[in-house]
């Protein structure tokens, strides 16, 4: 019997403890199971990807849950000692977090009526004026706050600087580094930092002082925001609190400098502590008010929530300023922004439903991958409840292939030499069969058609809704949550597979016809016609190759281009240059010795050299890389 009783007893400890082990995952209700679930999670991914500081805040129903810090706010050199992140007072860099405060200061000066929502933002400008790319359709702070302004976007260069001497004051960058207008204001969502640093300027101009001094006064003090600062470098008695950016090589940190984003300073320059963006996120979740202080009227903040643009009313569209992003599970109400350096990877959430604030920060180039796992973890384990599967529309493959594609970003360059990379950030969608139905596969995962134009994720919340052109064509993407940037279907030249396939085939002839012509040197010199032919096709597939290399030596530099245009870039732009002067000197030989005896394989090379060269003239022209297509610094 007291067996009996004993295992009983047993199975009722363990059925406690795995009801426990669920609780931990599952229930916000526990500061402590919080923690520790948290704990396991943050420090294993930190280590796992190299990434030496970060910190997260929770606040719900009135309470932090949580504000910790991990990892350390500086290594320390063996003079001294490593300094342990503080989640009150280690100033981590938000990045584009730092647009809400830019927007919240838009508004204010709309409440203080020196601003009109629907003005040319022209009106408020002094030093230069928004071109007149599209003539009686102006750019206004709403589509600013938008991200409808139709403004290319870049950041080769000039966006983030590490050197502080080519920062330039606000109003002479965005006047250097004017963007083209690629559309119409109000037609496609393109995120644009030169149009956020656009709203702070004009704040600046409206307000009579410098957008760093306006923020510190109307939105920092106010809040008692004691450690935040726009300013760089940083002011000497917050400059201790700054969390040292490090990156992982050979085996140790390495420490890099302070990124300099002053020229865009309102787009992201902020740094600041956890405890200090809380302050902030609480004001927005109560209303514009924290402890007392108001930054904005109740029903300003409702504006910017309720108003603002959606390319479809069933995703998630944007606010004003603020994007609606998609986390948990779909009835998760979440606004507010991510931010991204090159050395920083932040996140801050609100949800007036759940009464929830989350903010969060990780530093290092592997602090991508801790912020990611943060978010699905997170999101996924708290907010993962189903509220019923919606019924999905059976499809065959050939009701699906209109969405089938390539799918660029109406974000990126448009008319300087990065262009290229907008094909490295598209998304293909493809058709496959799913169980009794055809799906879309999208970032690998099965999307079931619920309406006409949209998609459902197959065993997740995620959405994605396709648009037509007024021929009833597909012809651009929305993804549920990222309404901040709209796809457009990529015709054949722009997509990713012919891309590839050109980037390849180019050096590769470039590589054969060069390794041919040397072999065959001496086949080459019996006729005056027949060396000029041999000298201008070496000359073609040598700056062919030099221009490739060089392009694959600038890509490895990625991560840090926009610090600065690499010497490599500058060079590999001459060869395109060369290699046009080359293909016209062979046609010009061509055509001066069309009735020479070359014989029929030297003809047929020539000219499938002339062929190809023509054709990569057309494609270093149609990607901007054909002359210096960058801004200088």
């Amino acid at each position: 019997m007291m067996k009996i009783i004993s295992s009983l007893l047993s199975c009722l400890y363990l059925l406690s403890i795995s009801a426990m082990a669920d609780k931990r995952v599952t229930d916000l209700e526990d500061p402590a199971l919080l923690e520790a679930y948290l704990d396991g999670l943050i420090k294993s991914s930190m280590d796992k990807h190299h990434s030496p500081s970060g910190v997260i805040s929770i606040y719900k129903d009135g309470q932090f849950l949580l504000s910790k810090g991990y990892g350390s706010q500086s290594l320390g050199d063996g003079q001294q000692s490593a300094k342990p992140v503080q989640a009150e007072s280690s100033l981590f860099r938000p990045g584009s977090i730092s647009k809400l405060f830019t927007w919240v200061a838009v508004m204010q000066q709309v409440e203080s009526g020196k601003l009109d929502l629907d003005n040319d933002v022209n009106l408020y400008l002094k030093r230069f004026q928004v071109k007149d790319s599209w003539p009686g359709q102006p750019v206004t702070l709403r589509h600013l706050m938008t991200h409808t302004a139709g403004f290319e976007d870049g950041a080769l260069g000039y966006l983030i600087l590490d050197k502080p001497e080519l920062v330039l004051p606000l109003p002479e960058a965005l006047e250097k580094y004017q963007p083209e207008r690629i559309n119409p204001p109000g037609l496609h969502t393109a995120y644009s930092n030169w149009g956020t640093a656009l709203a702070g300027l004009i704040v600046a101009n409206v307000s009579g002082e410098t957008f760093e001094n306006y923020v510190q006064k109307r939105i920092f003090n106010v809040l008692g925001m004691q450690y935040a600062s726009f300013i760089e470098p940083l002011p000497p008695t917050l400059e201790n609190h700054a969390v040292q950016a490090y990156q992982w090589s050979a085996g140790r940190y390495k420490a890099k400098p302070y990124e300099r984003i002053s020229g865009f300073a309102p787009a992201g320059s902020a740094a600041m502590s956890a405890n200090d963006v809380m302050k902030f996120g609480i004001a927005l979740l109560q209303n514009g008010q924290y402890q007392n202080q108001q930054i904005l009227q109740a029903s300003t903040l409702q504006q910017m929530l309720e108003q603002g643009f959606s390319h479809d009313e069933r995703t998630r569209g944007m606010g004003m300023g603020f994007i609606k992003r998609r986390f948990g599970n779909e009835t998760l109400e979440l606004f507010g922004h991510e931010g991204a350096s090159a050395y920083f990877f932040s996140h801050l959430g609100i949800s007036q439903k759940e009464n929830l604030v989350v903010f969060a920060s990780f530093s290092g180039a592997g602090g991508r991958s801790v912020y990611k796992d943060f978010l699905q973890n997170f999101y996924t384990r708290f907010f993962s409840e189903h509220s019923g599967t919606p019924k999905t529309i059976k499809t065959t493959a050939q009701d699906l292939q209109e969405y089938r594609g390539d799918y660029l970003p109406w974000r990126g360059s448009f008319s300087k030499a990065e262009a290229l990379l907008r094909v490295l950030n598209g998304k293909s969608v493809q058709v496959v069969h799913s169980d009794q139905s055809a799906a879309l596969l999208y970032s690998g995962k099965r999307y079931h058609m619920v309406d006409k134009d949209l998609f459902r994720e197959a065993h997740g919340f995620g959405r994605i809704a396709f648009q037509r052109n007024q021929k009833s064509q597909v012809s651009d993407m929305i993804v549920d949550g990222r309404a901040y940037t709209q796809y457009y279907k990529a015709p054949l030249f722009e997509s990713k597979t012919f891309t590839l396939i050109v980037l390849m085939v180019i050096p590769l002839f470039a590589l054969a016809l060069l390794i041919h012509l040397l072999y065959k040197s001496t086949h080459y010199a019996n006729h005056t016609g027949q060396k000029a032919l041999f000298y201008s096709q070496i000359v073609w597939a040598v700056s062919t190759l030099a221009f490739f290399i060089l392009m694959t030596l600038s890509l490895l530099s990625l991560p840090t281009i926009v610090n600065g245009i690499p010497a490599s870039l500058t060079i590999a732009l001459c060869f395109p240059l060369l290699s046009a002067l080359a293909s016209l000197a062979l046609l010009a030989i061509l055509v001066k010795y069309r009735q020479a005896p070359f014989g029929i394989k030297t003809k047929l090379l020539a000219y499938s050299t002339l062929t190809i060269s023509l054709f990569s003239l057309y494609f270093y022209q149609y990607w901007n890389l054909l002359g210096f297509k960058y801004f200088s610094v």
